[in-house]
């Protein structure tokens, strides 16, 4: 049975998503590879996006591997 709440809840899940998409952003949340970390990074930038680092993830001012990626 799936109660209300739930309901609810995936529906403001899925509104948050509809949210991002329009303000084309990513988010990275403990992406633990630097080279994946720069090469997102390069991709949003060609593509106009924003980018937004949660959790572990390695910073791309001031990791050599993400700075030399992300060129």
């Amino acid at each position: 049975i799936d109660s209300g709440s739930n309901r609810q809840g995936r529906n403001d899940m899925r509104m948050f998503y509809i949210f991002l998409w329009r303000m084309k952003v990513v988010i990275l949340e403990n992406i633990r590879s630097a080279y994946n970390v720069g090469n997102i990074v390069r991709t949003a930038d060609a593509l106009g996006w924003k980018v937004w680092f949660t959790g572990y993830t390695p910073c791309p001012l001031s990791h050599p591997k993400v700075k030399k990626t992300s060129l």
